[in-house]
């Protein structure tokens, strides 16, 4: 693995961004495709520690049925 310095790194975006500018879109299309699979990248270390789905515990969860719920009007005078 190659350690690559900040200076590198700053001076290498500089050549993207003037390149990019100049009309040269190849080099700035890579600098794109490393920015939509930055988040994804970095969201799968979360992805693979965390604990699975389980199913729902009926214990904790109340479940209110339609014809089990009493509809009241909000205003005196509206309809039922």
């Amino acid at each position: 693995m190659q350690i690559v310095s900040p200076t590198t790194k700053l001076e290498d975006l500089a050549r993207t961004l003037i390149s990019a500018t100049d009309g040269n879109i190849r080099g700035f299309a890579t600098t794109r495709r490393e920015l939509i699979l930055a988040p994804l990248l970095s969201a799968l270390p979360a992805a693979v520690l965390a604990d699975p789905a389980h199913a729902i515990d009926p214990a904790q969860t109340q479940v209110t049925l339609p014809d089990q719920y009493q509809w009241k009007p909000a205003l005196p005078s509206a309809p039922a």
